[in-house]
């Protein structure tokens, strides 16, 4: 997803804008790709407060409530529908290939024949989901730039940099940081005690990565604002429609994952991006 919104160009503006700010319509656009992060914050709010938050039935071992059966089985689709643009797709197959056939093939083998493997790609897909994710919300921001008539190598720089800030930084320095590195307790199976000590050491030094992650990422906007300023005395054109999916996304992301008050940061993250993904497609 995150390539396939990913536009690449040369570093200089375009000459034209389009007619349109917009990438389908107003209100399609403001409901499900600029202000959706909002929406899932709102609606995540909500059912935690209704018997479809509580765990109350198992499946395949694990306690699981409604909620959380409809983000995976939500998710996933949205995962599904890629396998048929991608392969079903005769342009884009014939541009790659070995990506998507001799790759996968190789992967999963090498899964099936090494524990080693299969524990490494179990915890980095944990981690993938987030950099997708980020790319994902920076492709559309990329689609608005277009819009506005804005094609330059810096604002792409800026802009991917920014969204794996917005992504990320909640994360690191966040109440769902534990969540995420508790997989790699799966390396103590194959004896890898340098990495199975991670979730320890997280939570050990959880408030100074807290405040590592807060200074960086604090000067990181303060970088990108600077030099968004540079690029609009050069005659970028800002995208009013990128500011507010920008900022709707960071309220949220540090909303769910840095605070997670209402315990549902996996529904409310997963729901508007695969939501954002299905009003794309």
């Amino acid at each position: 997803m995150a390539e396939t919104l990913s536009i690449e160009r040369p570093a200089e503006n375009v000459q034209f804008v389009s007619r349109s700010a917009f990438i389908v319509s107003p209100w399609h656009d403001r409901i499900f790709f600029i202000f959706s992060p909002l929406i899932a914050l709102v609606l995540g709010a909500v059912l935690s407060f209704t018997p479809l938050a509580i765990e109350g039935f198992r499946l395949n071992g694990r306690a699981e409530s409604w909620i959380s059966l409809f983000s995976g089985a939500f998710t996933m689709a949205h995962l599904s529908i890629v396998f048929f643009r991608s392969h079903g797709n005769p342009e884009i197959f014939k541009l790659y290939p070995a990506r998507f056939i001799l790759v996968p093939v190789l992967l999963f083998s090498a899964m099936l024949l090494s524990s080693w493997v299969l524990i490494f790609i179990f915890v980095l897909a944990v981690w993938w989901d987030t950099y997708h994710s980020a790319l994902q919300t920076f492709g559309l921001g990329r689609l608005y730039d277009l819009k506005a008539g804005n094609l330059s190598d810096e604002s792409r720089r800026l802009d991917r940099g920014l969204n794996l800030v917005l992504y990320l930084g909640p994360i690191l320095g966040g109440a769902a940081l534990m969540d995420h590195v508790q997989h790699f307790n799966k390396f103590s199976d194959v004896g890898a005690v340098f990495f199975s000590a991670i979730p320890a050491f997280a939570s050990e030094h959880h408030r100074l990565l807290t405040a590592i992650v807060s200074g960086a990422g604090s000067a990181y906007i303060f970088y990108y604002l600077w030099k968004y300023r540079a690029l609009m005395r050069q005659g970028y054109h800002i995208s009013e429609q990128k500011v507010w999916l920008f900022a709707a996304t960071a309220v949220c992301s540090i909303y769910a994952w840095g605070f997670n008050s209402f315990g549902q940061a996996f529904f409310i993250m997963n729901f508007f991006h695969a939501l954002q993904y299905f009003a794309l497609i």
